[in-house]
């Protein structure tokens, strides 16, 4: 699967890195480049960009309203951000998700992970830095039950989206299930409605935000 990428970063020593890093990998594609969030998010108006990578100077520079107007400028179509931040803290993780982040790595990332998030987000699923994902899912585990607010899932409504959000295909959760395909897409069905939900992408992201999944670290 080929990958569009668009880079945000101010500095443009680190952008012209970040693309010689990334077009050594066949099917990835940088092709744009951006100082700020104002100028990725025209350019991803103007450009089949698919993946943003959105690097994190200070917070402020990244935090849920730039990932939100990334996300938006890519109207109808389908604009995933991946954020490189340094040591950020599980309620800000938590926060861009929120906002529709699909993925976030520490800057420490070796590059095979940034390559493996940029196709795990392209592919419609999320990605966390390992350590990001057991802070995120220790820190917001207890709000999956016991928030009243949030709607009760039913216990096989809850194993599917667990496996939905594992990267798991229809056919691959019914045969663990052993249940009908179409047993399983009347579930999800279900989830989406009680959940106001309404992709695969965005059921993983709340997956993993309420520590529902036991999410793989890459694809």
């Amino acid at each position: 699967m080929n990958v569009n990428v668009l880079i945000a970063e101010g500095r443009t020593i680190v952008r012209e890195g970040l693309r010689i890093l990334l077009e050594k990998h066949e099917g990835i594609s940088v092709i744009g480049e951006a100082a700020d969030a104002a100028s990725a998010a025209k350019l991803v108006r103007a450009l089949p960009v698919h993946v943003v990578v959105l690097n994190c100077m200070p917070p402020t520079t990244c935090g849920p309203q730039v990932v939100r107007s990334l996300i938006q400028a890519g109207g109808e179509r389908p604009v995933a951000v991946v954020v490189l931040a340094l040591n950020p803290p599980a309620g800000f993780v938590r926060e861009l998700l929120d906002a529709g982040a699909s993925g976030c790595l520490t800057k420490d990332a070796a590059a095979k992970e940034l390559v493996d998030a940029i196709r795990t987000v392209r592919a419609g699923k999320v990605y966390l830095s390992p350590s990001l994902l057991d802070a995120v899912v220790t820190r917001f585990a207890r709000y999956s039950e016991r928030d009243a607010r949030m709607p009760r899932l039913a216990a096989k409504e809850r194993a599917v989206l667990e496996r939905i959000a594992a990267g798991r295909t229809t056919k691959e959760i019914a045969a663990e299930m052993n249940v009908s395909t179409k047993t399983i897409e009347t579930h999800r069905r279900r989830i989406m409605m009680k959940l106001d939900l309404h992709s695969v992408a965005e059921l993983t992201k709340y997956a993993v935000v309420h520590g529902l999944t036991a999410l793989e670290h890459s694809a």
